[in-house]
Parts: structure tokens; sequence; C-alpha cells
């Protein structure tokens, strides 16, 4: 399998012998310091959102991205921080 950067998506393309096709997915991430309430948002192509809030508007933030069609692929967390990271099928 080889993998290609385009456009801040990972396209995997498939070599095996059966010659299937693998998914492909774009991906973005979504951010949080909820000691000072902020919320970043950046998807593909330069997209750059910033709220304000806690827990309501994260949890709004990331149902309109699943209304979107992304999904939370990980989440990592440190102190007064949660990083998700989000992945959309192409």
């Amino acid at each position: 399998m080889t993998i290609k950067m385009v456009l801040s998506s990972w396209v995997p393309v498939a070599t095996g012998r059966c010659g299937a096709t693998m998914f492909t997915y774009e991906f973005g991430v979504v951010e949080w310091l909820w000691d000072t309430n902020a919320i970043r948002v950046n998807l593909p192509g330069g997209d750059e959102r910033v709220f304000s809030g806690s827990y309501d508007e994260v949890v709004a933030v990331l149902s309109e991205l699943g209304g979107q069609g992304w999904d939370v692929a990980t989440c990592a967390a440190q102190s007064n921080w949660l990083f998700w990271t989000m992945r959309r099928q192409r």
C-alpha cells in the first residue's frame, strides 16, 4: 500500500492481488481549552473556525461536524486540553 498526501487528506491506494480500492479519508481537528473556553476547528482547505464556549458548545460543534459526515478518529487529553482528530470518508 502507498499513501500520498493530497490537500490535507491521506489517500491510501490498494496494491494487493484482489485489486480492491481502500477507503480514503480527509482529516480535521477540534481543540478545546476548557479553562479559557476556547474552541478551535481546523478543516481541510485551510478552513479554521474559532469559538468561545464550554461543554454545550463543544457538543454543538461535534454534532454539527457529525451532521456533515465527520466522525471522531481519536481524542487526546492533557490537563486543561482536549484534542479530537476528525475524519470523513471521501
